[in-house]
C-alpha cells in the first residue's frame, strides 16, 4: 500500500528546494480533513467594500448581513476577495478606523475565539489560507517593528501564504521556501497542464507592470517553471514592495497541489537566477525581504517562521506563521531561549554546520572527517542526507523499505508512541526531535500510513549538503537573520523549541 500511495508523491528538487505533495487522494481526503464549524460572519460593508455583498443577503429578523449557504457561492472567491480588500487597504495607504475602509470580520455561531481561528478551521485542506487581520495600514514605506501573516499547511508537506501582485493588486498564494531564491507565479501565456484554473500573472492588466526583458528558468528536480523576469508591485501581509522581481512563468512542469499558485524563495538574492539574468538597473531586487529593509520598511532585516502540525491535538488551526522585521520572531511562539548558528555568507543558502545526527544513546552517523552542510528549508518537507545515513536512521527508527530508492515508510502510531529520540549536534548545539515529532502521514484520513523522517533525493546517494526540512522546524522556531553590522550582512540563523 505505501509503495502505491509513494507514486502519489511529487518530488520537486530545486537548488535546494524540496517540496511534497500528494497527488491524488485529495480531493475527498482533503474535505475530510476539514471541520465544518458552521461560521457565519457578520461584516460591515461600506465604500469600496460593497462588492462584499454578493457573497451575503440580509437577514429578515436580525437585519444583519448573514453569509450565503455553502452551496450558494464559492467559497474560494470570497476569501480571495477578503484577503484582496485588506492588502489592498496595505497598498492604498490606508489608515484609522474609518468604517468605510475598514473591514470588520466577526464570528458568530463558529464557537472560536476569534475570527483567525475560525477562517483557518473551516478552510484548512481546501483551497486556500489568508491572512485574517483586520488591516489598519500606515502608508507605503511606514517601518514596522514587527509584520505577521499567516500560514496555510497542506496537510505538513508545504506551507503558504497570500502575496498581492500589481496595480490593481491580484492575490496568489505562494509556498514560503527558505531553501530557494526566486518568485514565481503563473502567467497568463502559460499554457502547460500545471498552470490550470490558477491565478496567472497578466503585465497588460497591471499599471506598475515593468517587462525587464529577461527571462529565467528555476528547476525542481521533476519539473521547473521558466518565463519572463517581471518587476511590479507586490505586499505581503501589510507590507508594500514598489518593485519586486519575479519570474512570470509561461512554462511550468511536474505537479503541485490545489491549494497554490506558485512559490515565493525566501533565500539570498544571490541565489536567484531572475536576479543573475537581468540587466544591472534590476539586479538586487528579487528577495522579498531584501527589498523591505533595503526601502526602510521593516526595522530589522529578519524574518521568524513557525510551522505547525495538522496532526497536533492542540492545534490553533491556523497552518502557521511568518514574522517579518525583528531577529526575535515572534516570542510567543517559542518556549526557550534563541541558539544562534552563523552562515557563511549571503553568497549560498540559510545553511549552518552539521556535526552529527545520531539516535540517542548511540553512535552518530556523520564521520569527524566530513564537512557537512545543514540547509534549514521551510520548503522540504522530510529531512534530507546521502542515502546510507538516511537508510540507517531509519531503520533504527523501526522503517521499512517502500520499494523506491530514498523513501522509507513507518507506522504512524508505533514511531508516536515510542520513546526514542534523534539528537542533531549544529555547531556544538544539539537539538532532539521525539517519536511523537517525527512521521509524516502519507494520507490525511490514514494514521498508521506514515513517511519516514529521513529521505535520500533521488540519484543523489551522496552529498554533504543536507536538508532540515519541515520535520525538524515543527518542533524548532526558525529565525533568519541578515544580522546587518556597519552595513554588512553576517547571515545566522536562531533556533528556539516552538510552542
Amino acid at each position: 500500500m505505501l509503495r502505491s500511495a509513494l507514486h502519489n508523491l511529487v518530488v520537486l528538487l530545486g537548488a535546494l528546494a524540496l517540496e511534497f505533495a500528494i497527488v491524488s487522494g485529495e480531493g475527498d481526503n482533503a474535505a475530510a480533513a476539514a471541520p465544518n464549524v458552521g461560521i457565519a460572519p457578520v461584516l460591515r460593508t461600506r465604500g469600496k467594500h460593497d462588492k462584499l455583498k454578493d457573497f451575503f443577503r440580509r437577514d429578515e429578523e436580525t437585519g444583519q448581513l448573514r453569509a450565503l449557504a455553502e452551496h450558494e457561492f464559492d467559497k474560494r472567491e470570497l476569501m480571495d476577495t477578503l484577503t484582496s480588500l485588506r492588502q489592498l487597504d496595505a497598498l492604498e495607504g490606508d489608515e484609522g478606523e474609518d468604517e468605510g475602509e475598514v473591514l470588520d470580520v466577526k464570528v458568530g455561531e463558529a464557537g472560536f475565539a476569534n475570527a483567525e481561528e475560525a477562517e483557518h478551521a473551516y478552510y484548512a485542506g481546501k483551497r486556500r489560507s489568508l491572512d485574517t487581520a483586520t488591516p489598519k495600514m500606515g502608508g507605503y514605506l511606514r517601518k514596522r517593528a514587527l509584520e505577521k501573516s499567516t500560514l496555510g499547511n497542506y496537510f505538513d508537506n508545504l506551507y503558504y501564504t497570500n502575496v498581492l501582485l500589481g496595480t490593481p493588486g491580484t492575490y496568489y498564494s505562494v509556498v514560503l521556501d527558505t531553501g530557494s531564491a526566486d518568485l514565481y507565479v503563473p502567467s497568463s501565456q502559460c499554457s502547460t497542464t500545471v498552470c490550470g484554473s490558477r491565478k496567472r500573472y497578466n503585465p497588460h492588466s497591471s499599471s506598475t507592470s515593468v517587462i525587464t526583458g529577461a527571462s529565467a528558468t528555476v528547476t525542481y528536480g521533476s519539473g521547473q517553471a521558466s518565463g519572463s523576469v517581471m518587476m511590479d508591485r507586490m505586499a505581503i501581509g501589510g507590507l508594500n514592495i514598489p518593485q519586486q522581481i519575479f519570474i512570470a512563468a509561461t512554462k511550468v512542469t511536474g505537479h503541485q497541489p490545489p491549494t497554490v499558485d506558485g512559490l515565493m524563495g525566501l533565500s539570498f538574492s544571490a541565489g536567484s537566477w531572475a536576479n543573475y539574468n537581468v540587466q544591472k538597473t534590476f539586479k538586487g531586487k528579487s528577495s522579498a525581504m531584501e527589498n523591505l529593509w533595503k526601502a526602510g520598511t521593516i526595522s530589522q532585516a529578519a524574518f521568524g517562521m513557525w510551522l505547525e502540525k495538522t496532526s497536533d491535538a492542540a492545534a490553533s488551526h491556523i497552518g502557521g506563521e511568518i514574522a517579518i522585521g525583528s531577529s526575535l520572531g515572534n516570542p510567543v511562539r517559542y518556549k526557550t531561549p534563541i541558539t544562534w548558528l552563523s552562515v557563511p555568507g549571503t553568497g549560498n543558502w540559510w545553511n549552518v554546520q552539521l556535526d552529527d545526527i545520531k539516535v540517542a544513546g548511540q553512535s552518530g552517523v556523520i564521520d569527524d572527517a566530513r564537512n557537512v552542510r545543514g540547509v534549514v528549508d521551510s520548503g522540504t518537507a522530510l529531512i534530507v542526507t546521502d542515502y546510507a545515513t538516511a537508510k540507517a536512521l531509519n531503520l533504527k527508527l523501526g522503517a521499512y523499505d517502500s520499494g523506491i530508492r530514498g523513501i522509507w515508510g513507518v507506522n504512524c502510531g508505533k514511531l508516536r508512541s515510542s520513546t526514542v529520540k534523534v539528537v542533531f549536534t549544529l555547531q556544538g548545539h544539539d537539538f532532539t526531535l521525539t517519536g511523537a515529532d517525527m512521521p509524516v502521514q502519507v494520507y490525511p484520513d490514514d494514521k498508521n500510513l506514515c513517511y519516514a523522517p529521513f529521505m535520500s533525493a533521488a540519484g543523489v546517494d551522496v552529498t554533504d549538503r543536507f536538508i532540515l526540512g519541515e520535520v525538524f522546524l515543527r518542533k524548532h522556531y526558525a529565525i533568519y537573520d541578515y544580522n546587518f553590522i556597519s552595513g554588512k550582512a553576517t547571515p545566522r540563523v536562531g533556533l528556539a523549541v516552538a510552542v
